[in-house]
């Protein structure tokens, strides 16, 4: 069993409120853990004080404190650097990992230890712990599955978005390799690099809840997520890369080009908007149903068998979720 063989890699920015939680669960599953390099992006809280007394008393925490604040890509870009572990997990202050999820990833990369990365489901919480939502809602599988590089990239041509990074455990020489993220993507240099390493090495993924994603107005993924302009054009500077790279194939780079299409489209609609024409909204609904099948290769009753998994995987997760009891530690 690979012990000790973990680094787990956790930016931080004014996040004192959650950050012991994050902490907390993951020295749950020391044994597995090589470090915790914790780095500190210039927090005004008390995160640094925090941090200091963990660092204190547990010899496998580090700590860095940024000089200025440069953002949370180049702040876990910087951790990578100091990292020296077999495996990279990538954490948020914001979120947290469930219990084991360390322990069964490691036993996929000892039974496929070809595959590049190890990622499984999460669950969405509010500010106050409350259930919300879970991810992936299009699953790769109903079954733990080992993934090949071709099979991948077939499989990418029919369902994205399913890879979430703080449900991943990822080779670390891998993602030193392809030149660790690329800030200029912003939150979608974690997207970039899951694709590109599960791509070119495959990868195992586990139908299994492992992780906690906090998501509120000012989270880092929904923030941009309100901002549909922004969105977009980081979706661009995204393609252009893609055609750069001969690790994502033709077939994808025309599903995400036309993808683009649609923003576009959303952008300048506003659907609470009541001014807004209904025929224009009902309009703009089939539009992205025809685009979305005239994109992927995919059935109605692939879409229809999916829909069926996301809500009895929604119910399930709920009910785990909620025995956990974490509405409580807040």
């Amino acid at each position: 069993m690979l012990f000790n063989s973990i680094s787990v890699i956790l930016p931080n920015y004014n996040h004192s409120k959650y950050l012991k939680l994050a902490i907390n669960e993951i020295l749950k599953q020391e044994k597995y853990i090589h470090e915790i390099i914790i780095v500190d992006d210039c927090s005004d809280d008390d995160s640094l004080n925090i941090i200091k007394r963990y660092e204190k008393k547990f010899n496998k925490i580090t700590s860095f404190k940024n000089n200025h604040n440069v953002g949370v890509i180049r702040t876990q870009n910087l951790a990578i650097k100091y990292s020296s572990g077999k495996f990279l997990y990538f954490a948020a202050a914001d979120d947290f990992v469930l219990p084991n999820f360390f322990q069964k990833a490691v036993k996929q990369f000892l039974q496929y230890p070809q595959c590049g990365m190890v990622c499984g489901d999460a669950v969405l919480i509010d500010k106050k712990n409350n259930f919300l939502d879970i991810r992936p809602r299009m699953s790769p599988s109903i079954k733990r599955k080992y993934f090949d590089s071709k099979n991948a990239k077939i499989f990418y041509q029919k369902i994205d978005n399913f890879i979430l990074t703080g449900s991943s455990l990822i080779k670390r020489d891998l993602v030193v390799s392809f030149n660790n993220m690329d800030e200029k993507l912003f939150s979608f240099a974690d997207g970039f690099m899951t694709r590109e390493i599960s791509m070119t090495n495959g990868f195992v993924y586990m139908p299994e809840l492992v992780s906690v994603w906090r998501f509120y107005d000012t989270s880092f993924s929904k923030s941009l997520a309100l901002d549909p302009l922004r969105y977009s054009k980081l979706n661009k500077i995204y393609l252009n890369k893609i055609k750069k790279n001969k690790n994502f194939d033709a077939r994808y780079l025309t599903i995400h080009a036309n993808r683009l299409i649609f923003q576009r489209e959303l952008i300048d609609y506003d659907f609470n908007d009541a001014k807004i024409n209904i025929f224009k909204k009902i309009s703009l609904v089939f539009f992205s149903i025809k685009l979305y099948f005239k994109l992927r290769p995919i059935s109605l009753i692939i879409v229809f068998k999916s829909l069926i998994i996301y809500l009895v995987k929604k119910i399930i997760y709920k009910r785990k979720y909620n025995n956990l009891n974490y509405k409580d530690l807040l």
